[in-house]
């Protein structure tokens, strides 16, 4: 019964998958540009636009653990990290996004 407990619901294959593909998906439409070197990205503001905090953070978050996974870093490496958010045309900063606190903006 504690191990149950103890142990948090990872995603699966296919969720995985799923949500690679909605990244590359964007990407490819030119509405987000990911970071190579770091997480952090360029978005047009108006994917943003009438959302609340709660999809901005799973949307950064989303993006982040997709660079997480085709950066070949480890959790101990990117637990910390803190992404930045930009306007994708003018370079500004929209916010910023960490696993403890969410999209700030």
């Amino acid at each position: 019964m504690l191990k149950k407990l103890n142990q948090k619901k990872r995603p699966d294959v296919q969720q995985i998958a799923e949500l690679m593909k909605n990244v590359i998906d964007l990407t490819a439409m030119g509405l987000l540009q990911p970071g190579e070197e770091t997480p952090d990205f360029y978005i047009y503001p108006e994917l943003f636009a009438g959302k609340d905090q709660k999809f901005k953070s799973n949307f950064c978050q989303n993006v982040f653990r997709v660079w997480c996974l085709t950066s070949g870093k480890t959790p101990e490496e990117t637990r910390s990290m803190t992404v930045a958010v930009f306007h994708k045309e003018n370079g500004d900063l929209l916010g910023t996004y960490t696993e403890k606190d969410g999209f700030v903006g």
